[in-house]
């Protein structure tokens, strides 16, 4: 007999419990219950553990991991979460479990937000108690060397050269080097005070939008295990007017890279189409000197979105979608106009796989 149901914020002592439990519930993807990844993940706060567990005396029944945010909205700053593991064991589905776990945090935060795909329960459940689905988030992607990225030739390799041949004609070129002596663009080793400044500028154009700040770029983007991003900064007279961060995926054993993506963005309000095309640009060039096969972004923007189909990429069919959940029904955060999301920002490279 199954004993009743409890909901609390986890504890240090019960991680051995939560990376078993993990561990059978992604067993197609062990990096989930790595202790290093997780450890990164969740327990930068020992003592404040952003993940709440449904117990059944000792047995994980459920859990619901976030990532804590901060989030402009209504002229305001609200502290808020990204939920990402929202899950139940099989045994104890159909008892209200997934709905318990995510009410429990309705006091503490006025404001949730989630990303959720079509193949997902979440969504429908979410929306049962009071969640919106705003909009699926706009991905957009240019092919650069297709052959790489396409899985059943790779063992033929004279059909990848003559697929990245066909397809020379649709790749930019470049007369200048965009990181050179001439060019605005350099790449940047380590995110300092020019980054949350610059963000702070940037952020006025946007009623809503995730907070950056240099704890949580160098968290994410320098101390994540077992990745490396690419950070271009885009200067003019030493002062930081724009940023991008790149992802690229490992190269395969013949040295192809299948796939680069733009992780994040952000650009000053003043010639922002200017700053947006440098940045563009740059990460172009840096995928085409990988020979990655192609590039790929998810942003909801509509100033980079333009500058987008103007450098050639496509937006292309994407299940994700954006969740919110606000008291206030009349909030910015459920209008899709008003939101300003990256890639970054909804924590979708925290899923690639390692690259490094």
């Amino acid at each position: 007999m199954q004993e009743p149901i409890t909901i609390e914020q986890m504890k240090l002592s019960d991680r051995d419990r939560v990376l078993s439990f993990l561990a059978e519930t992604y067993e197609d993807n062990p990096r989930q219950s790595d202790p290093e990844y997780w450890q990164w993940h969740f327990a930068s706060d020992p003592d404040n553990i952003p993940v709440w567990l449904a117990k059944s005396g000792d047995r994980i029944a459920g859990q619901m991991a976030c990532i804590p945010v901060s989030l402009k909205a209504d002229d305001t700053v609200y502290e808020t979460v990204w939920i990402l593991d929202l899950m139940v064991d099989p045994e104890f589905r159909r008892m209200g479990i997934m709905k318990n776990l995510v009410r429990r945090l309705y006091e503490k935060y006025p404001i949730m937000l989630g990303v959720s795909t079509d193949q997902q329960h979440s969504p429908a459940l979410l929306q049962s108690i009071g969640w919106k689905s705003l909009t699926h988030i706009p991905r957009y992607h240019k092919l650069l060397y297709p052959g790489n990225d396409l899985r059943d030739i790779q063992k033929y390799g004279w059909l990848v050269s003559a697929v990245n041949l066909l397809s020379m004609p649709l790749r930019p070129r470049y007369a200048i080097d965009h990181f050179g002596p001439q060019g605005h663009l350099r790449i940047v080793t380590d995110f300092n005070d020019d980054f949350e400044r610059l963000w702070q500028q940037a952020s006025e154009q946007w009623p809503c939008a995730v907070e950056r700040t240099v704890e949580t770029l160098n968290w994410q983007y320098k101390r994540q295990p077992g990745k490396a991003f690419d950070i271009i900064g885009y200067y003019r007279d030493d002062d930081l007017i724009g940023w991008a961060v790149l992802f690229f995926r490992s190269p395969d054993p013949n040295g192809r890279v299948s796939k680069g993506s733009i992780t994040d963005i952000c650009y000053h309000p003043e010639s922002s189409e200017e700053i947006i095309d440098e940045l563009l640009d740059g990460c172009l060039q840096m995928a085409l000197d990988r020979g990655a096969g192609g590039l790929v972004t998810d942003v909801m923007d509509k100033t980079v979105e333009a500058r987008l189909r103007q450098k050639g990429f496509w937006r292309i069919k994407s299940s994700l979608q954006l969740l919110v959940r606000s008291d206030d029904p009349h909030s910015l955060a459920l209008d899709p106009d008003s939101w300003f999301l990256t890639r970054g920002d909804s924590d979708i490279s925290i899923f690639e796989a390692p690259n490094i």
